[in-house]
């Protein structure tokens, strides 16, 4: 199944994620709990450590986010850069200015 969605078509709602706000576009979900989408992170944000049941792919559309994976020394990932966590792995993210980020989770 072909699925194509232009910059008007794309749906954009404030969601919060543990007490703030954040842009969201869900672009995709299909199958096998696959899923794929736009985050707009602000300036400043500060995501505090949490995990993800799935695995969590990201590809930083621009701007910057500082990632500190448990265990790993912190990456400042910027546009056109991409990091991978696997389930259960404990995380922080700061958006280090206005990011966009594509994700996919899944199984």
């Amino acid at each position: 199944m072909a699925k194509f969605i232009t910059e008007k078509d794309q749906h954009w709602e404030i969601s919060e994620f543990q007490g703030k706000k954040l842009g969201k576009c869900k672009l995709w979900e299909g199958k096998h709990n696959l899923r794929s989408g736009l985050y707009i992170l602000p300036a400043g944000m500060v995501i505090k450590s949490h995990q993800h049941k799935r695995f969590f792919q990201v590809l930083v559309m621009s701007g910057e986010v500082s990632v500190d994976v448990e265990g790993y020394p912190t990456r400042n990932v910027g546009a056109g850069e991409y990091y991978c966590l696997e389930p259960g792995e404990n995380h922080v993210e700061t958006a280090m200015e206005d990011t966009l980020l594509f994700f996919v989770s899944g199984p």
